[in-house]
């Protein structure tokens, strides 16, 4: 599943399958005025700054 940040348009998605699917440490998925939806993919066991 491939996400792009549209903006303040109203999006809809299916979250868990957007999080389980998202390889990358972070991935902007929405960002509205006052709020910003963010897909994060940490291995178990590890730290990121």
């Amino acid at each position: 599943m491939t996400r792009s940040d549209i903006g303040r348009h109203p999006d809809s998605f299916d979250l868990e399958t957007a999080t389980t699917e998202n390889t990358n440490y972070r991935t902007v998925a929405w960002t509205g005025r006052y709020l910003q939806v963010t897909l994060m993919c940490i291995p178990a066991g590890r730290e990121y700054p």
